[in-house]
């Protein structure tokens, strides 16, 4: 849910389960106003995640790990303001609240490089904080600035392997895993079963080719559900 539809929507349906997810402009203004307001949205039988904001600026892509002093400075402070809000919602609900993140840019020399730091980045934070942030794992083809890009992440099978090799916790968004297999002309289960004892999370919607995403279940290639929703982590709609 986005935050100015998260009201409606609990009072539509009967959930529980609830992923908020930020824009920067949102951050920002919970940034300068407190997020009072939106714990008392919460209520205690919910078990809200995070999703961190794709963009820190019209022009810029969340990057905690950038060689851009500017850019990881505004990435890594919305990323500590959402882990206080994590805290803060746990403390209310008595359930885990994970952090969700898209991290699609890479300035290291090789991926290796970038898996590495980007494991003990994440693990800092949960040592000190005890909240998890979880690598989403992308389309090849991914939507930003209005436009089809190619990203270099979580989206091939040499991330598969480097994100087995550094045990990096994942949210396994179902969609985004046909569309980049489908990319490589791979078969998405045979990843998925490579990526699902590192997953903590799951975003479900179906996807046919390498850019259809969100096309009714049934319509693309996910042709059973029952293996992925018996999984145990939670599992949000998109």
């Amino acid at each position: 849910v986005r935050l100015h539809d998260f009201v409606q929507i609990t009072n539509k349906f009967n959930f529980i389960n609830y992923e908020l997810h930020f824009s920067y402009k949102e951050i920002k203004s919970l940034i300068d106003n407190g997020f009072e307001d939106l714990l008392l949205k919460i209520k205690t039988s919910y078990n809200i995640s995070i999703h961190l904001p794709d963009y820190i600026s019209k022009d810029e892509l969340i990057n905690p790990l950038s060689k851009n002093e500017n850019v990881s400075n505004k990435s890594r402070n919305i990323i500590d303001y959402c882990v206080l809000l994590a805290k803060e919602i746990e403390l209310k609900t008595r359930n885990q609240c994970l952090i969700v993140g898209s991290f699609s840019m890479n300035e290291f020399d090789s991926k290796n490089d970038f898996y590495n730091n980007f494991k003990k980045y994440i693990s800092h934070i949960e040592a000190s904080s005890g909240i998890k942030i979880l690598a989403q794992w992308l389309p090849k083809m991914a939507w930003y600035f209005g436009g089809s890009i190619q990203v270099d992440l979580f989206s091939s099978e040499k991330d598969i392997e480097m994100c087995n090799k550094y045990k990096i916790p994942l949210c396994l968004d179902i969609a985004h895993l046909i569309l980049s297999a489908n990319y490589y002309k791979s078969d998405w289960k045979e990843w998925y079963n490579q990526l699902i004892k590192l997953t903590k999370h799951i975003h479900l919607s179906d996807a046919i080719g390498i850019d259809g995403e969100g096309v009714p279940f049934g319509e693309g290639d996910i042709h059973s559900l029952e293996e992925i929703l018996n999984h145990s982590s939670v599992k949000v709609l998109e």
